[in-house]
């Protein structure tokens, strides 16, 4: 028998004993509708990580992140829509990671979401093997980010600042619920104008789509709450003088 076991068992006795009294890391679940959010809290509870894990609403986004957690797992539109944007503006969460569960994710849309202060991203619709090492990897600090994503983050790919002002006016407009047409009246383009940076945009940062875009808006925008006013002024500061009364822009 080994002298040392009686020392080794009371070490790993200790051990035991810390992670018992050790606060179980706080995990908010933001995600819509609310079927999956309950099946989300499912999962992680029935994973035996010790944590604790609470579902939110998602206009309690801000409010959550103001607690700060460990990690908020969402799923992409409200990660997109709410929980980003509150990160963003949020005081004293630097310890919070965003994880986001998106369907059919790609690398391209990964690298997005990373750019826009996600910490990681699985595919939802892969079952709750990822989702789960999704979560434990991040709170055991291993790397989360595909290297796909990574590559495409380092080619500056898919980051927001690569964003034009022209850009960014479009994105708050369309954010705020403005039809095309609308969009190439406030801004005093051709619509087929205003569908060019929105192919380009989707393209740039992996956002598959108008709708898509007006959920990432706020994200990328940095801004929920005012970009709408901001994209008006600068709209308004472009336009070219009216002329007869009869000239729109």
């Amino acid at each position: 028998m080994r002298s040392d076991l009686p020392d080794l068992m009371r070490s790993r006795a200790r051990a035991a004993a810390a992670r018992r009294g050790a606060p179980r890391p706080l995990v908010g679940v933001c995600a819509r509708p609310a079927p999956v959010a309950s099946g989300l809290v499912r999962w992680l509870e029935g994973a035996h990580l010790r944590l604790r894990v609470e579902e939110h609403a998602e206009h309690e986004a801000a409010i959550l992140l103001e607690r700060g957690p460990e990690i908020v797992l969402a799923t992409e539109d409200v990660a997109l829509r709410t929980v980003l944007p509150a990160l963003a503006g949020a005081q004293m969460v630097a310890g919070t990671r965003v994880l986001v569960l998106a369907a059919d994710l790609t690398a391209r849309r990964e690298a997005a979401l990373l750019a826009l202060g996600a910490a990681g991203a699985a595919d939802i619709d892969a079952g709750r093997a990822p989702v789960v090492r999704l979560v434990s990897d991040t709170l055991a600090g291993r790397p989360v980010a595909s290297p796909a994503a990574v590559r495409i983050l380092g080619a500056g790919g898919a980051r927001p600042g690569s964003v034009t002002p022209r850009q960014r006016q479009i994105l708050a407009l369309l954010a705020h619920g403005l039809s095309t047409a609308e969009v190439a009246e406030t801004l005093c383009i051709a619509q087929s104008t205003v569908k060019t940076h929105v192919a380009r945009l989707g393209e740039r940062l992996g956002v598959p789509g108008r709708r898509a875009l007006s959920q990432a808006a706020p994200a990328i925008l940095g801004d929920p709450l005012q970009v709408r006013t901001l994209a008006l002024a600068q709209a308004a500061a472009t336009r070219s003088p009216v002329q007869g009364g009869n000239v729109p822009c």
